[in-house]
């Protein structure tokens, strides 16, 4: 059995917020043309953005869009971290707003008024609302951005289903659902563009009614180069360190919480893994199920389902260039960046369609197989048929190298620069800032 303590490192506690020279520059739109700059060069697209923590998901693709000389991008959180654990990274152009609540309170009904008054007078191009959509701060926001009609976006994953089993059922009943219905109709409308995470929740919010014309896609990216698959030999090296060797290992990545649908995998591995004794399942990931889900592991296979628990970002890629397959069995997930992940380490997958992703890094025979949640006979059988044949495994694999080539973090960066662009008409010339002075 591995020692968990072999991929775990110090994991920051405090973000690190260094901020760009153009995210500092003052500038005078108003003057002429200055005689030593290049005539065409234009002034970078002002971008303020509103999520709610420095998540994975964002982090990689936000700080390489701060990066881009055509955008000066202004990044505001509601809080330094998220409740599972530290997300920073150094680079990161973000920064954390006081709440008018205690911090243990939940972001959705915690007041940001710092981002409120930047949404009121701030001097910039445009702006993002991400995150929280049923927050008070959201909400806040996105009347300020009406009342002064000033451009605006919204940047959403894929909305839970009405019928989802995982959602919670006050959310779907009486005068909840329809405020929350009301509120979700209000910011479709409001919004001057609509920017799904993923072709999955661009389809969801044109069923919801937003025109072709209002409606981007521009999915999470991260940066698939640092999971790369290794040589053979350190390859091998890592799963020795592991435990692993000789072994065909599934890997879960993620929180241990219900919506993860843990549960549903650790029933599949056990209907198949007395057939396949040199078969082992490692997740990776912490939360408060973790207790529950090793109870469901019986004693027989104590050895070969190893919870490796929190593996900081610098280690991840080891764990994946240790796995044969990626196994991600969740009830909803709006995006997914794991799958990306899975798919730069160069593994086959088995994903859920509940899986925002899934739709564009999980196509079924080609690189894996998509299921639906809690089949546990359906995830079974695709484990079974990846586990048993290895060059089905190295044919999956090369695909999703393939696959996932156009969500590197430059592509994403220069998605969002299109989305800005088409958020402020960049075709027939650029909006100019809000008048006010911008909140430092």
């Amino acid at each position: 059995m591995s020692d968990p303590s072999v991929l775990h490192a110090p994991v920051a506690e405090s973000l690190t917020v260094p901020v760009s020279p153009a995210a500092r520059e003052t500038r005078d739109d108003g003057a002429g043309p200055h005689t030593a700059a290049a005539p065409t060069a234009s002034p970078p697209l002002r971008i303020w953005l509103l999520t709610n923590v420095p998540s994975p998901y964002q982090v990689e693709l936000l700080a390489a869009v701060a990066a881009r000389p055509e955008i000066d991008l202004d990044v505001q959180l509601m809080r330094a971290q998220s409740t599972a654990g530290s997300s920073t990274a150094t680079g990161f152009p973000g920064r954390v707003l006081w709440g008018l609540a205690p911090r243990s309170w939940r972001d959705e009904v915690r007041l940001h008024p710092q981002a409120v008054w930047a949404c009121l007078i701030g001097r910039y191009d445009g702006f993002v609302l991400s995150g929280l959509m049923n927050s008070v701060t959201f909400f806040a926001c996105m009347t300020a951005l009406r009342l002064r009609r000033a451009p605006w976006a919204v940047w959403l994953e894929r909305p839970r289903s009405a019928g989802s089993a995982w959602r919670r059922r006050w959310l779907t009943r009486g005068p909840v659902r329809w405020l929350r219905n009301w509120h979700v109709r209000r910011v479709l409308a409001s919004a001057r563009r609509v920017i799904g995470i993923g072709r999955a929740a661009a389809d969801e919010y044109a069923l919801q009614g937003v025109p072709a014309e209002r409606l981007g896609v521009l999915p999470y990216c991260c940066d698939i180069g640092r999971f790369a698959p290794a040589s053979p030999l350190v390859r091998e090296e890592i799963r020795q360190r592991l435990g692993v060797a000789g072994q065909v290992v599934f890997l879960y990545s993620g929180q241990l919480i219900e919506r993860k649908g843990v549960d549903t995998l650790l029933r599949a591995f056990h209907q198949i893994a007395a057939d396949h004794p040199n078969w082992t399942l490692l997740l990776l990931g912490d939360g408060p199920m973790r207790q529950t889900l090793q109870s469901l592991v019986p004693p027989a296979l104590a050895g070969r389902v190893q919870f490796l628990g929190h593996v900081p970002q610098g280690d991840l890629p080891d764990a994946f260039r240790a796995a044969d397959a990626f196994v991600f069995p969740s009830r909803h997930d709006g995006w997914g960046v794991v799958l990306n992940e899975a798919c730069g380490a160069g593994l086959p997958i088995i994903a859920t369609r509940q899986t925002g992703a899934a739709r564009e890094l999980v196509v079924n025979g080609v690189n894996g197989f998509q299921v639906e949640c809690d089949d546990v006979e359906a995830l079974a059988a695709r484990m079974s048929e990846l586990g048993s044949d290895p060059d089905l495994r190295r044919t999956c694999g090369a695909e999703s190298r393939r696959l996932v080539e156009g969500l590197s973090v430059a592509s994403g960066s220069q998605m969002f620069l299109s989305e800005m662009q088409a958020l402020l008409g960049a075709e027939t010339g650029r909006r100019p800032a809000a008048e006010g002075a911008a909140p430092r």
